[in-house]
């Protein structure tokens, strides 16, 4: 029959399309590869976990209080929030349009229709009860993901959020490095003008002493 052979070839066809869908599916939805660290330690050497509040270690109030006033209010760690709340955002849609969509629906409503307005029946009641109607629709729909393109959109999502994550973390980290460094230079400059003040002091000492000396003789002028 040539409609059963055509039909046949059709079969084949459509088989051959879905395997070539499924082995180029393989490369498309593969794991991200995990970064390796930047920092190993030595041989022997014992891996200490990472502090992302590493400044707390100089237990200084005053310098916890500072770097949080500069995480709450640096504008472009303001602007990597929102980017990777925004990655975030995308990579949720993009993981939404592989699953299933649908709406439902539904309505109630009561009836109650008066005797005077149907004919009269020998064994009918005077009045006909009241009448509940009930709709409800339930609408699902779901993308076959025939060619991948899904599921490398969602690898795609996943993998800019990650990297903006990383991109906020190194903001965070640089901001939090320049405060602790501004504050231990004021603390360094702090400490110098003390020995300084009190260098000068000293070198005061000594001049009223010689000054007196001289007042005495006990020096030449």
């Amino acid at each position: 029959d040539p409609a059963l052979n055509l039909l046949r070839h059709l079969t084949v066809a459509v088989a051959a399309c879905l395997l070539g869908a499924c082995a180029f599916s393989t490369g498309a939805v593969r794991s991200l590869p995990v970064a390796l660290p930047a920092y190993t330690p030595a041989e022997g050497a014992t891996a200490m976990p990472v502090r992302l509040d590493w400044w707390t270690r100089f237990e200084d109030p005053v310098l916890d209080a500072l770097v949080a006033d500069a995480l709450a209010h640096n504008r472009e760690l303001a602007v990597a929030s929102a980017n990777l709340r925004a990655a975030g955002a995308f990579a949720a849609e993009a993981r939404a349009e592989r699953g299933p969509t649908g709406q439902a629906s539904g309505s109630r409503q009561q009836l109650r229709q008066s005797a005077l307005s149907q004919p009269t029946v020998e064994g009918t009641p005077d009045e006909f009860t009241t009448q509940t109607l009930t709709d409800v629709g339930l609408t699902l729909a779901w993308e076959i993901d025939l060619f991948c393109a899904l599921a490398a959109r969602e690898t795609a999502a996943r993998a800019e959020t990650a990297a903006t994550r990383w991109l906020r973390r190194q903001v965070e980290a640089a901001v939090a490095a320049a405060t602790v460094r501004a504050y231990v230079d004021l603390q360094s400059s702090s400490r110098l003008e003390a020995l300084a003040r009190e260098r000068i002091a000293g070198l005061a000492s000594i001049v009223e002493r010689l000054r007196r000396a001289e007042e005495l003789g006990a020096v030449p002028r």
